[in-house]
This record gives structure tokens, sequence and C-alpha cells, in this order.
């Protein structure tokens, strides 16, 4: 959990920093995407205004599987553009895990790609296109798959 204690801040505010433990993520483990790092975060707390304004960054790594390609690479989540601003907050604590999680899970990728580039694996034979050519590759021309559908006559 990710608590600030907010007894005696000031304008000038008060750094807290640390790890925590990634499940408070909530991302169950797939053969796609695996959360096994911890969360580190750097946070600035402030008095403002009869509340408390929390500004910061947090961001772990992801081991991820390519939608594309099946390879297996590390993907670095953060968010470094935290801000919330609790009015009149009841306690002299702030447990902020539920925002803290919230703000990393909406910097989670679409799609999981390796790269932006990333070729695929052939079709035919199964084999990265990253990491090489295939000897099958262009074959099987993909225009020949699609004369058949020119045969329906409507």
């Amino acid at each position: 959990m990710i608590k600030v204690g907010i007894l005696n801040l000031t304008p000038e505010g008060k750094i807290f920093e640390g790890t925590e433990n990634s499940d408070i993520l909530e991302i169950k483990n797939t053969e796609f995407i695996k959360c096994p790092n911890e969360i580190d975060f750097f946070l600035k707390v402030y008095s403002v205004n009869n509340g408390v304004l929390v500004e910061g960054k947090a961001e772990t790594i992801l081991v991820c599987k390519c939608g594309k390609c099946l390879s297996e690479y590390n993907y670095k989540l953060k968010n470094e553009e935290i801000c919330h601003f609790y009015e009149n907050p009841a306690s002299s604590e702030l447990d902020l895990t539920d925002d803290i999680r919230e703000d990393i899970l909406i910097k989670f990728p679409m799609k999981l790609r390796c790269s932006e580039n990333c070729r695929g694996i052939c079709p035919e034979c199964g084999q990265n296109l990253n990491v090489s050519n295939c000897s099958c590759s262009g074959k099987n021309n993909d225009d020949d798959i699609w004369k058949e559908l020119d045969k329906i006559k409507f």
C-alpha cells in the first residue's frame, strides 16, 4: 500500500519515494503478460488551500509476449504525470494505492508489440521474421488466396 503522512506538511512539500509490490496493480499473470517487478514511485506532497496536492511519477517493468512475433520483451509501464488533489482529508494519512494503480494502468499499451517495426512470424513455417527471412517467404502469393472470391457471381 502506498500511504503518505500529511501531518506537518508545508506549501514547499514533502517527498515520498520507495517501492511497492506489483500486486497492487491486480494484473493477473498470463501467457502474454507478467508483472514480476516492484513499482517504483516518487511523490511530492504539498499542503494547498485546505487540502493536499500529490504530484509525481511511478513505474514498473512488465514482461510481455509480442502479439505479432511471440517474442518475450520487457515493457516499461510508467506515468510521469501523477497529480491528485484531496480536499480536506479526514485523517493524518492518505492511502494513494488506488489512485496510483489507476495512474499506472491508464498507460497500459493497447497492443503488445516488441517494436513498432515488428514483422511477425511467417504464416507458412513459423519463422520469426525479425530474426531472419525464411525460405518460403513470397512463395504463397496473397493475391492467389483471393482469386476464388472473384469467381462468385452476384
